[in-house]
Parts: structure tokens; C-alpha cells; sequence
């Protein structure tokens, strides 16, 4: 099963069940798993963080080139 949200690749494989046996007290136990894998997408990355990250530093950059005097 894959999944896809805006920033992860989203994989999903089920794990074959199996039995385990417990030898000193003559017990069975059978258990499965699913195996789930997370691949994350760097451009929805620089979008939501690194973009308007340096959009605040670049703005706040270009106010210490604006004299004081020009504020009022």
C-alpha cells in the first residue's frame, strides 16, 4: 500500500505472520507486523521551512540598511 501527503512518500508491506514457540512451556504464539517507510520530499521541505526562514532574514537584513532618521 503507498500513501503520498504534500511533504512524505508513505510505503506500507505487511509482514508475513509466523508462529514462534516457546520451548520451556510448551506455548505457540503467532504474531505479524507491518513494515512502514517514511520518504520525505526536500522541495515541500524548503517551502514550508527554509523558504519563509530566509524571506525573515533577508527582510530583517534589509532594515538595517533603512537610516533611522527616514523611520519618523
Amino acid at each position: 500500500m503507498d500513501f503520498t501527503n504534500g511533504a512524505y512518500d508513505i510505503y506500507v508491506e505487511a509482514q508475513p505472520s509466523q508462529v514462534y514457540h516457546q520451548e520451556a512451556k510448551d506455548e505457540y504464539y503467532s504474531f505479524t507486523g507491518l513494515k512502514i517507510k517514511f520518504n520525505r520530499k526536500p522541495s515541500a521541505l524548503f517551502g514550508s521551512f527554509y523558504g519563509p526562514t530566509m524571506l525573515f532574514v533577508i527582510v530583517s537584513w534589509l532594515s538595517f540598511a533603512i537610516p533611522v532618521h527616514q523611520v519618523n
